[in-house]
């Protein structure tokens, strides 16, 4: 089951990590990153939703480092 659990882990961050430049890249569509009304607002979700998301992987990649470092520090 732990080993279960370490995939699901990769899986999520890796997720997390092609969600985020999805966003980065509509947030740098030129109609989206200079657009007034509607069209600002879906460049600034896309923008902050990705800084947001790239935190989130970011978070998610030191926890798997740790646990993977625990998980040999146990073994040894």
């Amino acid at each position: 089951m732990s080993r279960l659990h370490g995939r699901t882990l990769y899986v999520a961050t890796a997720i997390v990590f092609v969600a985020s430049l999805v966003l980065f890249t509509i947030s740098g569509i030129s109609r989206f990153k200079n657009g007034n009304g509607i069209d600002g607002v879906i460049g600034g979700i896309g923008w902050f939703g990705g800084l947001l998301l790239f935190l989130v992987f970011l978070v998610l990649g030191v926890t798997g480092i740790v646990r993977a470092w625990r998980r040999r520090a146990a073994t040894a």
